[in-house]
């Protein structure tokens, strides 16, 4: 049996090895025509990639038409406005509204709040009361989900709510996803659930569960449930939870006016010149309102969307939706055209095989959880590509809605500070456009604009800012003396003293010139316990000591303090730490925390979770000086440990997730891009501080951001994701690294994240599949060092080890592709397949984790052979080839040119042959966890 190289969804032709942009993209083609036109209905612009149309009386978007092919991703039975947002004015007064319910039903076990809604406000709430009646006392259960949080009160009682951190913790809305057990009174009986939303939709899932049946003596609640339900849109939870209220009252807050391009009276619209067209709104029916659009097309055919609004009103306007798009079902139903979608996420975004069959919503904040400004959607005939082209920072959010058997949501959300009657114009555009071929054509079309930004001025080799430690080679091993994780295995404290000695031993072992540590709970407090750190445990001589040691062989320790997450007060368990409370020191120090609009810190609560190491915590502001001078001291004390490496842990891309109002701090309210500028400033005087005691010193930060990577010595990226319980056919596309690898050297993948049930490792053939996705996608070799220790304790561990450890040895001697290489789309592989497995959660599974957690496995089909290419300095061309299993394996390499010599190299540098004409295939058999290295070069 064989199977394609999951890396690699096209043949690679020639052109592709020679450039690193995608010669599908047509990214050397300069000489695009077309220009704007214009009819008595339709205005828009034709050009050799893409041709886009709006309807002249309306603005809308009427067609984006894929060039070459006719393909037409705009739906037909919804017009798309170009633009929409809410406006905020403040009320006048303190006056509470009351608003009477609506009767509804649920279709499917389903009420989608968001196609309903006017108005969605970002966690707002709506009620839902039913009241039903039972025959006699029992015990009852029901399915429930929520897009994204869920509070269920039974006559009166709390039965279930969601964790205040994960939400609904599972994209995938069924009435399997949360089954709640709770007694019923024979008579009359009340139900109340709280749906609150999330960033992406809004919606309410209750019905009968589908694939687990019930326990013994507990009846299904669905059956007793009246058919209609009152729903209280935007409103508070009522007193009474026993009695089904005429009217609630309405959440307090300004008056929000829905505005869109419709809403305005007078729309005109030009041709500015040959590829740019002008739309202009104004006369808005209610406000003082004035917006103008324009759309160009540029050199690579996309069209560029700008936007600006003028705002003569008093209020705000926090953020703005510009593009919304609806791709119809109808484009492809009944054809199988193997349609995907390439969604954000910290993981360096995701493919998603088949999204018409699927439901969920998938978000990205940029330039927090998301790495990259762009998604996308393409089939076997086309695709449709969105972006904005950023490079300041700017708040946005990208989302994805996929409904099962609907149609598929694409929308970008642009935030902007929020400050009363101000005027707005992005200073960066929007793109929108088509393409023809997979992920890699996208990738390589966002990487021709990204490439030209600042950080891309340097690549890793005329960088003289990186530590030798991740330009020569090294291994990092996760260390755990403290950890929230009961699946962990803690060390002792002495262990740390020993760390020299391990050093060596690995080196030897894996061919490295390197090895660091990252030590998990050397804070005084616990781990993840900021933002007071001292003094180190077990001490600070002793991690002075052992870094001195470290250093003078050449290997180092990276540590990971909490950011700028404050732990205020947290309660002491056994797997992380003593008791914290520094609620006083909290009380002297809170003006450099993030606050809320109520004018108060913005407080996490999750003391009483003690499987959750946060407790109570607040978050510093980015731009705060006070809090800018508490993280560079902080950082400056680590240092002073020996330590050449710090991470800002639990931060991801540089810019804080929560928007802060303290007037006091050096920003605007809401999300600004100030909290990008200063956290940059804030790397630069850390950098500077750290290199004045350690000349390898160097940050990094857990979470890929491609504003961050000149002030970054790596990433802690999370780019080799397997699986996802929420989301049947994920893939993780490594897409930043493909991006970016020849601009900073990225840590590879060491923990169990999108490897099945969180922080379990699933089958040992599954974690070498993985550690052998790291190596050819370049990333540095990182583990946890119980899954790989010198003495293999069990079979588990001897496997992984022995994959670790072979897949270590090419490092060393192809250093120029596998660290400093540009990334290119790798050739095919025909192999063989293996069954590999991982849990997933299962209240009623067969399987009894060690922590009590039930589970089920499931097994899942991978190639035994994967490979990933890079490109040199010198312009030889490296496909690194790896065998992900015990067994001997043979592979056919694809798509090789004829007209370069092809020579295939063993991880020792030694040739084991070489080749002028492989004409177009080479056959490989590789030893188990077997790899080769085939260099391209000219005659």
């Amino acid at each position: 049996m064989t199977t394609k190289n999951q890396n690699c969804e096209a043949s690679c032709g020639v052109a592709n090895y020679q450039n690193a942009a995608c010669a599908e993209a047509g990214l050397a083609a300069k000489n695009f025509t077309g220009a704007a036109f214009e009819t008595a209905d339709k205005i828009g612009i034709k050009g050799s990639r893409s041709t886009i149309t709006f309807s002249r009386s309306s603005a809308e978007l009427l067609s984006l038409t894929d060039t070459p092919t006719g393909l037409d991703f705009v739906a037909k039975k919804s017009a798309t406005q170009l633009f929409d947002f809410l406006l905020e004015i403040p009320k006048e007064d303190n006056e509470i509204t009351c608003i009477k319910p609506q009767t509804v039903s649920l279709e499917d076990d389903t009420f989608n709040l968001a196609a309903m809604a006017d108005l969605v406000r970002e966690k707002d709430s709506a009620i839902f009361i039913n009241k039903f009646e039972a025959q006699n006392d029992a015990m009852t259960r029901i399915g429930i989900a929520a897009d994204w949080w869920l509070t269920l009160y039974v006559n009166g009682e709390e039965v279930y709510a969601s964790p205040s951190m994960s939400g609904n913790a599972s994209g995938n809305f069924t009435t399997d996803c949360h089954i709640v057990e709770f007694p019923v009174k024979k008579g009359s009986n009340v139900i109340v659930a709280k749906i609150v939303n999330g960033t992406a939709g809004w919606r309410f899932v209750c019905g009968k569960p589908v694939k687990t049946p019930p326990r013994k003596g507990v009846a299904e609640a669905a059956d007793l449930l009246s058919r209609d339900w009152k729903l209280y849109l935007h409103a508070q939870l009522p007193d009474d939870l026993l009695s089904v209220p005429e009217q609630l009252p309405q959440i307090a807050g300004p008056e929000l006016h829905a505005i869109n391009a419709s809403s305005f009276t007078k729309i005109s619209t030009r041709i500015n010149n040959e590829k740019e067209i002008r739309f202009d709104f104004s006369e808005h029916q209610t406000m003082p309102l004035q917006v103008a659009v324009k759309v160009r097309q540029d050199e690579l055919g996309l069209m560029r969307l700008s936007i600006s609004i003028t705002n003569s009103t008093k209020g705000i306007i926090r953020n703005i939706h510009f593009l919304r798009l609806v791709i119809p079902r109808e484009l492809t139903a009944g054809k199988d055209l193997n349609d995907k979608i390439i969604a954000p996420s910290a993981a360096g975004n995701i493919l998603v095989d088949d999204p018409w069959n699927k439901t969920k919503s998938m978000t990205g904040l940029y330039p927090y959880y998301m790495d990259v400004q762009f998604i996308a959607y393409y089939n076997d005939i086309a695709g449709l590509y969105m972006a904005t082209y950023d490079g300041n920072g700017h708040y946005k959010k990208m989302s994805i809605a996929l409904e099962k058997g609907d149609d598929i949501q694409m929308n970008i959300e642009h935030y902007q500070p929020e400050i009363p009657a101000s005027d707005i114009q992005l200073s960066y555009e929007t793109v929108l456009g088509t393409f023809n071929g997979d992920w890699y054509v996208a990738a390589d079309l966002y990487k021709a604009w990204a490439v030209t930004q600042e950080w891309c001025v340097k690549t890793i080799d005329e960088r003289n800012d990186l530590p030798s430690y991740f330009t020569e080679g090294a291994a990092v091993m996760a260390v755990p003396f403290l950890h929230e994780m009961p699946q962990y295995k803690l060390y002792p404290f002495e262990y740390i003293e020993k760390f020299p000695e391990i050093a060596e031993e690995y080196k030897k072992r894996t061919n490295l010139p390197h090895i660091g540590f990252v030590p998990m709970g050397w804070e005084n407090r616990g781990a993840w316990a900021g933002i007071n750190y001292f003094p180190a445990l077990p001490s600070n001589k002793i991690w002075q000591d052992v870094n001195r040691k470290l250093k003078a062989q050449g290997d180092f320790t990276f540590m990971l303090p909490s950011g700028y997450k404050w732990v205020i007060k947290r309660q002491a368990t056994e797997l992380m730490g003593p008791e914290i409370d520094d609620s006083a020191d909290f009380e002297k120090r809170k003006e450099m925390t993030v606050y809320s609009k109520n004018g108060k810190p913005w407080i996490h609560n999750g003391y009483e979770d003690t499987s959750y190491y946060g407790g109570i915590t607040a978050k510093l502001c980015h731009s705060s000086s006070e809090a800018k001078a508490t993280m560079r001291r902080i950082y400056k004390d680590i240092t002073q440990l020996g330590v050449s490496i710090i991470q800002f842990d639990q931060e991801h891309g540089g810019a804080q997730d929560i928007p802060c109002y303290n007037p006091a701090h050096e920003h605007k309210p809401g999300y600004t891009n100030q909290f990008w500028l200063d956290f940059k400033d804030l790397c630069q005087k850390i950098i500077k501080d750290g290199k004045e005691i350690c000349p390898d010193f160097g940050l990094s930060i857990e979470g890929c951001g491609e504003q961050s990577i000149p002030h970054m010595s790596t990433m802690w990226g999370r780019q080799c994701s397997e699986v996802d319980e929420s989301l049947s056919g994920m893939q993780s596309l490594a897409m930043f690294s493909y991006i970016y690898h020849e601009f900073l050297p990225i840590i590879g993948d060491g923990f169990s994240v999108g490897q099945g049930m969180k922080a379990t490792l699933g089958s040992a053939e599954l974690r070498c599949f993985r550690l052998a996705k790291a190596l050819v996608r370049g990333l540095i070799p990182t583990v946890y060092m119980e899954q790989v220790p010198l003495e293999p304790e069990n079979e588990w561990q001897r496997k992984v080890s022995s994959a670790f450890i072979s897949y270590c040895q090419a490092y060393r001697n192809f250093t120029k592709y596998l660290l400093k290489g540009i990334t290119l789309r790798p050739f095919e592989i025909n192999c063989a397949t293996q069954q590999v497995w991982h849990y997933i959660s299962d209240n009623h599974g067969n399987e009894t984790l060690p922590d009590g957690r039930k589970a089920s496995k499931v097994t899942i089909k991978r190639p035994t052979v994967i490979a990933g290419s890079f490109k040199a300095s010198d312009n030889s061309i490296a496909t690194i080839i790896a065998n992900t299993t015990e067994q001997i394996q043979k592979a056919e390499v694809l798509g090789l040119p004829s007209d370069l010599i092809a020579t295939v190299y063993k991880v020792d540098n030694t040739a084991e042959s070489s080749c002028i004409k492989p004409q177009n295939k080479l056959s490989l058999e590789l030893e188990p966890f077997g790899v080769r290295i085939i260099i391209l070069e000219t005659k």
